[in-house]
């Protein structure tokens, strides 16, 4: 009986508990994408925190936890931070880099907050989807149309971590790698509007 089989008994509670967890992120990163007032509640509930211990568990306080890497070294994210899929808590992980994302999205205080921990950034710009801007394969990436295609639109809270990062929160400032990912965007940005003028100006010369 499972009763008296202890192991098996820590099993089936750890994986009640992962399941608890990764729920109640999914609550937190959904309430994140509310209002700002709701995030700055939940900063100053002291979640960002929190959320951050998950991510990092040999951190206690974000705020303390600024590394000191030379700009120009290339940044390197231990496979570790990011679980494989074979991991139960990988949805957990990726929940609550979601939910830091979207609170910085809206909490400037959030914002500035991840921007002083440089391995953090690192690892939201993973979650994020930006695994090649922080891959020895980045070297090769170049400002064209074809370098971007891997790289996913860059989401409003990462921007505001990584401009926060470069007003100052970040002790040595934005280095390659992030230089990279605002780069990326910009001329996203601007191959789109070059795209959307190019249609109109097809539209206009049907009529």
């Amino acid at each position: 009986p499972l009763s008296e089989n202890p192991t098996q008994q820590s099993m089936v509670r750890g994986k009640k508990e992962m399941r608890l967890l990764t729920n109640a992120l999914g609550a937190i990163r959904n309430t994140s994408h509310s209002t700002p007032d709701n995030c700055d509640e939940f900063f100053n509930y002291g979640i960002v925190d929190l959320l951050v211990r998950r991510l990092m568990p040999e951190i206690k306080n974000s705020h303390l936890a600024t590394e000191k890497i030379n700009s120009h070294i290339e940044a390197v994210v231990p496979p570790s931070f990011i679980p494989d899929a074979t991991q139960p808590w990988r949805e957990a992980c990726y929940r609550a880099a979601g939910s830091l994302i979207n609170l910085a999205e809206k909490c400037p205080s959030v914002a500035y907050q991840i921007a002083s921990n440089r391995r953090l950034i690192y690892l939201l710009i993973v979650a994020w989807g930006g695994t090649k801007a922080v891959t020895s394969e980045s070297k090769a990436l170049k400002n064209t149309t074809t370098s971007i295609k891997g790289v996913p639109l860059l989401h409003i809270g990462l921007a505001a971590i990584l401009h926060s990062a470069e007003d100052g929160a970040l002790e040595g400032g934005l280095d390659d790698v992030m230089l990279q990912v605002l780069e990326k965007e910009k001329i996203r940005k601007k191959i789109a509007q070059r795209n959307e003028e190019e249609r109109k100006r097809r539209l206009w010369e049907k009529k």
